[in-house]
């Protein structure tokens, strides 16, 4: 379904808490499933060494997550790392090497702010996707998926073509807290002053925003030990297919300091034509000072 259908789609945001908790409580219970799991085996570093994706699908993530970023940043739309990217952006300085995506979350009340920077989006390389849910016999939108638009982008990974993605997870706040759209993740329901003022960070090559408090709103949904502890990738995001089996867990520090490998070659390239086309809008601008961007 095309990305403008998501103006109609705003007023049928559900509202009534009840339903929302509901939707919550269903979505924890298959978190806590997936990941929180009491069931654990320790792995070695050849383990986690094999489950480290190649470097050419950071590279790719790398590259979307520029792009948002560069256009996000162009009209002040906030936005932050969330779960997983998180623990990366702290823990390892980078995505986490045995992770194949990227997550990341803004406000829900700006999702109409999203629809309208669809086509700067596409210019600066990447699309988007919707994330549909049924709840209810109601279809809601959940999260947004960005990938690379390779056919417009001269630009080699690996010799592969996969639609590596990033998420972009939507929150709200309410009543002194920041939560997640439908109250998807109660876990991962924060008090207001943890996330303000949100603090720079880098992702590997790129520049972004954390929650103030991170280590604490991570370590509630990810437990204390989350900086010394790390257990590997439970689904494979490309086919949405689940490890089998008890979570890998292991704690050698070494491993923890890892960051994620990436073509540093082919991020600059990219970064130079989002560079170039920056200052492409600020020179329109400058000639046509009515224009806004």
């Amino acid at each position: 379904m095309a990305l403008e259908s998501l103006k109609t789609q705003l007023s049928r945001h559900v509202e009534d808490d009840s339903t929302a908790r509901k939707i919550g409580e269903r979505a924890n219970k298959l978190t806590t499933a997936c990941i929180f799991t009491d069931e654990v085996i320790r792995a070695t570093p050849e383990e986690v060494m094999n489950s480290c994706f190649p470097s050419h699908l950071h590279t790719e993530l790398y590259c979307i997550f520029a792009g948002i970023s560069a256009v996000f940043k162009r009209h002040d739309l906030e936005h932050w790392l969330c779960f997983g990217s998180a623990i990366g952006a702290l823990r390892h300085g980078s995505i986490i090497p045995w992770d194949d995506d990227i997550d990341m979350a803004m406000w829900w009340s700006d999702l109409d702010k999203l629809v309208e920077l669809e086509e700067e989006l596409r210019e600066a390389g990447v699309g988007l996707s919707l994330w549909w849910h049924v709840n209810f016999q109601v279809w809601t939108i959940t999260m947004v998926r960005a990938y690379l638009l390779k056919e417009n982008i001269e630009l080699k990974f690996g010799g592969k073509t996969p639609r590596y993605c990033i998420d972009i997870f939507f929150m709200e706040k309410k009543d002194g807290m920041v939560r997640y759209t439908y109250n998807q993740y109660p876990r991962a329901s924060h008090d207001q002053h943890k996330f303000y003022p949100l603090q720079p960070i880098k992702l590997g090559p790129v520049s972004t925003l954390i929650p103030s408090d991170a280590a604490d709103v991570i370590a509630s949904e990810y437990g204390a030990r989350w900086d010394k502890e790390a257990f590997l990738q439970v689904v494979d995001h490309t086919t949405s297919t689940y490890r089998e089996g008890p979570r890998l867990v292991f704690s050698d520090e070494n491993l923890l300091k890892m960051s994620a490998k990436y073509d540093e070659e082919i991020f600059e390239e990219f970064q130079l034509r989002l560079n170039k086309l920056e200052e492409e809008k600020k020179n329109v601008v400058e000639r046509n000072p009515t224009i806004e961007y």
